[in-house]
Parts: C-alpha cells; structure tokens; sequence
C-alpha cells in the first residue's frame, strides 16, 4: 500500500514545497500570539501558527461559518491534485478518513460570543462545529461515495486514521482512501494546555534537559493513500509504502503518560509485528516528542526498550521543535516528514536543542543530515493514554 498524493498547509510552509524546504532547512514556525487573539487573555504569547495572509484570513474573516470545512476541502483537493487522481477516480471505491481534535469547536466560541454581545444567534455555526462535518463536506464537495469516518482519538487521530486507511486497502474494502488532519488554532484547546502548565513559555525544546512544555500548532494536512497495484496501473508518482500499523493504550491516567512507556511499547512492537520487520531494520524515528517533561522520558525509556542493542543505528527527531503541536494533525503531518525524509534522502532535525537529556540516542539536533534508509517509524501519544506507531518504507 502506497501514499501517491501530499498537501499540507502549516506554520512552516503553505504548500508542500514550502514545507519541504522549511523542514530541511530547520525553520521554527513559532509566531506572536497576539496575530490572532488578545495578548492580555493569556500570560503566553508564542504558537506555531498558519501564515496569515490574504488566502488564510479571506477564509477565516469573510466566511466564519465554514471556514475550517473551506480549508480542508481546498487542501484535500490539493494532495488529490498532486496524485493526479483527477483523471483517473473511482470515487465508489474511495474513502475519506479524518483526524482531528478540536474539529470546529472554535464555531461554538464564536455563537456563544455573540450571543453574549446581544447579536441575532447563527445557529449555521452550531450546524458546524461537530466534528463530523469535516468528513460529510469534503465526501459532499468533491461527491466520494466510498466509507468515511472521523478519529477523535486527541494527539494519537492522524496516526490512527492512517492505520485505519492503512486497513481497509490491505483488506480491500477501498481501492484508495483520503486521509486527512484538520486542527486549527483554538482558544479552548490553548487554554486546556495553558491550565496543565504544559505550554512553554518560551520555545519548544523536545529532549532538551531545559525544556519546559509544548507549543501549539496549527496545520491541515492530506494524504492519497492506494493499493499499489491501483497506484503502477496509472503511473502514480510513489513517495512511499506503509508496511505497518500498532496501536494500544496505557490504560493509566486521563492526561499523564504511563511512566513506564506501556502503551508507547506495544504499540511500536505491534507495528513492527505487523510490518513483519524487526527493531534492526528502523534507522529513524519520527518521535512524539512534545518537549514536557514527562512525555520526553517516557518516550525516551519506551525507545530503548523496543529497540534495544540497535539503538546505536538509530536517528531520533522531534518535527514539533519546527511547527509545534498540531494535535489531531500531527500522525498526518509527521508522517509526510517520514514520506519526505525517505523519498529525499535526509533526516530532518529537532531544533533548539542545545543539552540533550539523552546522548547515546542518535537525536539529530538543530541540522538536518542527509542520509539515505529503508525505513521510519512515527510515534503518536495522546491523552486516554491513546498510543499509535505507524511505519513506511522507502519505495524503489
């Protein structure tokens, strides 16, 4: 099963080439908050944030109502465009499986605010915000028959709508499958953050013995995922196979992880049993490295773990150091960093990283290196205590 189309649209790039040369070139997507709300509602001012140009705040200024479905829907159509699916679709064997972990919530905030100042209520904002009609608008406007279905699953829903995908090619129940993640900036998942202190003050530093919390993300991004034989049959440009898919859960706590790396374990065990590889084979890892202090050692500790006396030939990084926390994006985003990394031959860097709290981890810092390989797995750890590790290979 292959991946033949990518889109994104992040703090670090519009486009996908503009993301690819950000994330070679280690750019920080870090901005001002107070381009996007009141500075003097939080004591934080710094997020990983969209560009705010004319395109971005057409959408967000002069259609509120549908701004998130407006974004996905264009995104979409880009990663379907770049895998020239256009010509060739077989929409009754498509599927459409999104991520996500506030969905339109900030629709609600804007009823309520205006409600609150007296305005007529947009009860269209209501009609919205489930999350829910990110899928029903994108199968809607570009008229996808196939099955569609929406993962909540907090932090772990890009990683777990792939796996999903990942399943219903290899089980041939679609042909070709839209897997998309959709979370935009919002002041309720801001303030949650904000309230567990896990938020830094200053930059995010994954695995960095001075970090001190997360910054919050914005991105959407897609990808085409095809069975292969689909994808030679229209001489589809290939960026790369998915071979494996783990999930678990710690079964531990609502927000902190399990200190022991159980669920993160088994997950990297369970998509390695299903990729039918071994820990040898993975040279990088595209970590969940949030940069708070409890996920770092945790990941760190379920690494080593799982891949033991091969830890020497691995190389670690964390792409949230470059465009934060995306939430239910980031099994996306980060796995097009896998998919680009393999394709291009380089492995992106975790930058800010100036005192590593682990050495003999290979984690690659501040510098992208160029380096062919085989294989990447990427981790995605969530609140629930929702764990899901997914693996590609590179496609020759």
């Amino acid at each position: 099963m292959v991946v033949t189309g990518i889109s994104v649209l992040s703090s670090i790039g519009n486009n996908k080439e503009e993301f690819i040369n950000g994330l070679k070139h280690g750019k920080c997507g870090t901005k001002p908050l107070s381009e996007r709300i009141d500075p003097c509602l939080y004591s934080i001012d710094i997020a990983s944030l969209i560009e705010d140009d004319f395109y971005f705040k057409q959408i967000l200024t002069e259609n509120p109502v549908d701004f998130i479905n407006g974004i996905s829907i264009s995104i979409a159509k880009d990663a379907i465009k770049d895998s020239r699916f256009f010509e060739s679709m077989d929409f009754n064997n498509m599927g459409v499986a999104i991520a996500t972990s506030q969905g339109a919530n900030e629709l609600r905030r804007i009823f309520y605010q205006e409600e609150k100042e007296g305005k007529t209520p947009n009860y269209h904002l209501l009609f919205n915000a489930p999350s829910s009609r990110i899928a029903e608008s994108i199968c809607n406007n570009l008229k996808i028959n196939g099955s569609h279905a929406t993962f909540v699953t907090a932090c772990a829903a890009g990683t777990n709508a792939i796996g999903y995908a990942f399943n219903q090619i290899c089980t041939s129940r679609m042909k070709s499958v839209l897997v998309g993640g959709v979370d935009l900036f919002s002041t309720l998942s801001f303030s949650g953050f904000s309230s567990l202190k896990a938020v830094s003050k200053t930059t995010c530093r994954p695995f960095d013995a001075n970090r001190s919390g997360l910054t919050l993300g914005e991105a959407v991004a897609f990808l085409v995922l095809e069975e292969l034989e689909h994808a030679l049959d229209r001489n589809a440009l290939i960026y790369g196979e998915i071979v494996g898919y783990g999930f678990s859960n710690d079964a531990y706590h609502e927000t902190a992880p399990d200190p022991d790396g159980g669920g993160a374990i088994r997950s990297m065990k369970n998509a390695l049993y299903n990729a039918g590889i071994s820990a040898s084979d993975i040279e990088y890892i595209n970590a969940h490295g949030t940069g708070t202090i409890q996920n770092d050692i945790m990941e760190i500790k379920a690494i080593k773990s799982v891949f033991r006396e091969n830890l020497t030939r691995l190389h670690v990084s964390s792409s949230k150091s470059q465009f934060g926390h995306t939430m239910g994006t980031a099994g996306i985003i980060e796995g097009i960093v896998c998919l680009i990394a393999l394709n291009q031959g380089f492995i992106p860097p975790t930058i800010n990283l100036e005192s590593s709290i682990c050495e003999n981890l290979g984690i690659v810092k501040n510098h992208s290196i160029e380096k062919e390989f085989e294989y990447a797995l990427s981790n995605s750890f969530a609140f629930g205590g929702n764990t899901a590790s997914i693996i590609f290979k590179r496609y020759k």
